[in-house]
């Protein structure tokens, strides 16, 4: 059936919508894919700690990221810098707690450097960390690359379902959207099934299945990128339930 001229006109706004909706993912596509390559050359011949070893050190890790975050349960401790410090004055208790993320995470970075130089897993997962920070957006909020990707396919669906089995004229910019997605998510290594949950996602899997990681490699490197990741969201939840807290207290304890 022929399309009306209002899904014409929808369907006109798909293509247009498209390379301003991928633009952010065309943009980060390069340093993806550097990272990537920077994350296996790192894997490539990397020496692994016992994993008792490890184990003490993503504990460890744990426990100084814990020391850098605001406790939302001593409200106490964020008065008396405000009573003190006239800067902190200038903001208010909220926006002072909210302040706190990039400097939050700017010390897990830290504690993560300091980690690798002893401790290889953390150099090779801190890559890992960035690369899944930048994909799901795990700090700050907002769409990460992987939720372009997936809004890009629902735009591809819309035009093949719809637009193209309407009126043949769509096929061409129909097919360049699908090659031009396929050609992204090969090239930054990138999980392609969008039926997958992790579509979008980067493939680790195929990472060490290149570099050749055992078992207890694949483990080791996977424990730490999550501990990383964890940490990064517990950051950003104690920040959240600290600025809660303090709006409980709004003229009562501040």
């Amino acid at each position: 059936m022929a399309l009306t001229p209002t899904e014409t006109s929808l369907c006109n706004k798909l293509l247009g919508d498209y390379a301003g909706l991928i633009s952010p993912v065309k943009g980060a596509q390069s340093g993806i894919i550097n990272q990537r390559n920077a994350m296996m050359s790192s894997l490539g011949g990397m020496s692994y700690s016992a994993p008792s070893t490890l184990a003490d050190k993503i504990n460890m890790f744990k426990n100084a990221v814990g020391l850098g975050l605001p406790n939302p349960n001593d409200l106490n401790s964020l008065k008396n810098m405000l009573t003190q410090c006239d800067y902190f004055k200038q903001f208010g208790p909220t926006a002072a707690i909210a302040g706190l993320m990039q400097s939050s995470l700017g010390n897990i970075s830290t504690l993560i450097n300091n980690f690798s130089e002893s401790t290889p897993e953390f150099g090779a997962s801190s890559i890992a960390g960035l690369l899944n920070q930048a994909l799901s957006s795990l700090i700050p909020g907002g769409a990460g690359l992987s939720d372009i990707l997936k809004s890009a396919n629902l735009l591809l669906n819309c035009l093949s379902s719809t637009c193209a089995a309407g009126d043949p004229s769509y096929i061409g910019g129909l097919d360049y959207i699908d090659d031009d997605l396929n050609n992204m998510t090969t090239s930054m290594g990138l999980i392609d099934n969008p039926a997958s949950p992790n579509f979008g996602q980067m493939d680790y899997g195929a990472i060490y299945d290149t570099v050749g990681m055992s078992p207890s490699q694949r483990l080791a490197i996977s424990s730490v990128t999550d501990t990383i990741d964890e940490q990064r969201l517990r950051a950003k939840t104690s920040i959240d339930s600290s600025i809660a807290a303090v709006k409980l207290q709004i003229g009562g304890l501040f």
